[in-house]
């Protein structure tokens, strides 16, 4: 991982094409509460589940999905937006916390109605 993706405001984790966490970035490990080595490890293994599991299902297979969402990770209690992007290595995956936002909009609504 190049040094302006390692200082990188958001998470950065690379995944090879088998599944495997081959660089992760000290802003992924905060947010996804990694505090050992994760290198060599399956993506699986190291990234907690998602209520819908839509990182997962998209790197699953032959092939990459590209795509981005926002989805409730209920072992870090916090909501990320993730997003994946398909490279000549693996896959780059972009991780940060949009938490405080998401719960901004649903006291929003809360008030709305």
């Amino acid at each position: 991982m190049d040094d302006r993706l390692q200082n990188a405001p958001v998470g950065v984790l690379e995944v090879s094409p088998d599944g495997t966490v081959t660089e992760i970035n000290e802003g992924a490990q905060s947010l996804i509460g990694s505090t050992g080595s994760t290198v060599g490890v399956p993506l699986p293994e190291v990234f907690p589940r998602s209520v819908e599991d839509s990182l997962l299902i998209a790197i699953e297979g032959d092939s990459i999905t590209e795509t981005s969402f926002e989805e409730y990770y209920p072992d870090l209690d916090r909501w990320l937006d993730v997003s994946i992007v398909a490279t000549d290595e693996g896959v780059t995956v972009y991780l940060q916390d949009v938490t405080d936002r998401r719960r901004y909009e649903r006291s929003i609504e809360q008030l709305r109605i």
